[in-house]
């Protein structure tokens, strides 16, 4: 079964701040905000910028139809996930030092990417993108969710087939905790998504999974999903490399890698030559997944997780591949941006 119900008639509100939006009780066919209330910094600022208040109204209208085509539970679960954006758009400015009316505006503009399943880059895929909400409480015996991912909406070709496919599998198994477990009340589960790269020929999603499960912290995994639309398949490491490619990549990873320990690290950092063999190892076994991988307009991804290269401290480390460096490598055949 699909994981989007598109069934219900689609209600319109208009021209009020998601701030106030979200208060109403949503049954009324529209609202007109009148800036002269606005009472928060945010909605201040809003009010001030003619781009802001245009941005909104749009947010406004995204929000609205797609909360009415959802069922009950995914509609509960996008109300969670707008009421937490909301908080985090408020307290922008603060948390990057970027002026309040340009930190709420480019929030509100992200948004409605994020609603609209815009990709990051490249012309988008042929096929709607529609996202997916579930939000549950937690409690005793019972694991918080949050889950925020996409799906195509009407999946009939092979690639969105097996891309919607590949979705199911982050959401299907969530740990639940045993009764008898002294932490059975703080379980936390969350999966997110963004849409890296999308095209007629290649679709690139990175999947961030983040469990609590008692223990001494949440443990964070990413997930790529890269398909090869023109196959219809999920796109292997085997069919972007050779062997003499592949070395070439991980030694250029390899070197980033340990750039990025010494930065982390300093004085500290660890350069023994048992440790370089070591990471040579670990980056030549790993990298060769290419559920690592991520691609974009002008450069490949490889996220190393915590965990993956070197103890949870260590943190997690990244290689950036540009397609100038990769493309001449590449195998015929792959869709590479």
């Amino acid at each position: 079964m699909p994981i989007h119900n598109t069934g219900k008639r689609v209600k319109m509100w208009h021209s009020v701040p998601l701030l106030a939006f979200m208060s109403l009780t949503l049954v009324s066919p529209a609202y007109a905000f009148d800036c002269k209330v606005a009472a928060t910094a945010a909605e201040k600022a809003i009010c001030a910028d003619p781009a802001a208040i245009a941005a909104d109204e749009k947010l406004n209208k995204v929000f609205a139809e797609l909360r009415a085509s959802l069922d009950e539970k995914q509609s509960s679960g996008l109300l969670f996930s707008q009421k937490t954006w909301i908080q985090e758009r408020d307290s922008c400015a603060e948390n990057t030092g970027t002026p309040l009316a340009e930190c709420i505006k480019s929030s509100i503009v992200d948004r409605i990417k994020l609603l609209e399943v815009v990709p990051a880059s490249g012309p988008g895929a042929s096929g709607k993108l529609v996202p997916y909400f579930n939000f549950e409480k937690g409690g005793k015996g019972k694991t918080k969710i949050d889950i925020q991912v996409f799906e195509f909406a009407k999946a009939s070709e092979p690639a969105q087939l097996v891309f919607n496919a590949e979705v199911k599998k982050l959401i299907k198994e969530i740990p639940q905790p045993e009764a008898d477990d002294p932490q059975n009340d703080i379980f936390e589960y969350s999966v997110s998504m963004s849409l890296d790269y999308a095209s007629p020929t290649l679709i690139s999603a990175h999947a961030v999974t983040s469990s609590f499960l008692g223990g001494a912290h949440p443990n964070n995994q990413s997930n790529a999903i890269n398909i090869d639309v023109a196959k219809g398949k999920v796109a292997q490491f085997g069919d972007l490399l050779d062997k003499a490619g592949a070395k070439t990549i991980f030694a250029e990873c390899e070197k980033q890698v340990l750039a990025q320990k010494k930065e982390n690290e300093g004085s500290e950092a660890d350069t023994s030559p048992a440790t370089i063999k070591k990471l040579h190892s670990d980056i030549s076994n790993v990298s060769g997944n290419l559920e690592l991988w991520t691609f974009a307009a002008s450069q490949a991804e490889i996220q190393y997780d915590a965990n993956v290269l070197g103890a949870h401290a260590d943190g997690a480390f990244f290689c950036s591949i540009p397609y100038a460096q990769l493309r001449p490598l590449a195998k015929p055949g792959f869709p590479l941006p």
